[in-house]
């Protein structure tokens, strides 16, 4: 990957936490629905691990880069585990 533009990237890392966290709202109150969705639609850039390598190679000052790094990784991980948070919301509760 090129140069990140820091503030694109942090605006885009705000836009995938603003739709996560509506996901997980929507996960809630209706499954099948969340299954559909995907927060990651407009800004996976943000969720992928070449993102988080490029990151490393960047010119970018601590603590921003440590911080971002952990976004992009938290939103990797959320994207991976996605099926199989939808599974887990789809056991009936006990």
């Amino acid at each position: 990957m090129d140069q990140f533009d820091v503030p694109t990237l942090d605006r885009d890392i705000a836009r995938a936490h603003a739709a996560t966290r509506a996901w997980r709202r929507l996960l809630r109150a209706d499954v099948e629905r969340a299954a559909q969705e995907n927060p990651f639609r407009e800004v996976r850039y943000v969720s992928t691990r070449s993102t988080l390598l490029a990151l490393r190679e960047q010119d970018i000052p601590e603590p921003l880069r440590s911080a971002l790094q952990r976004w992009v990784h938290r939103h990797a991980l959320t994207r991976i585990a996605g099926p199989a948070i939808v599974a887990v919301a789809r056991r009936p509760a006990r």
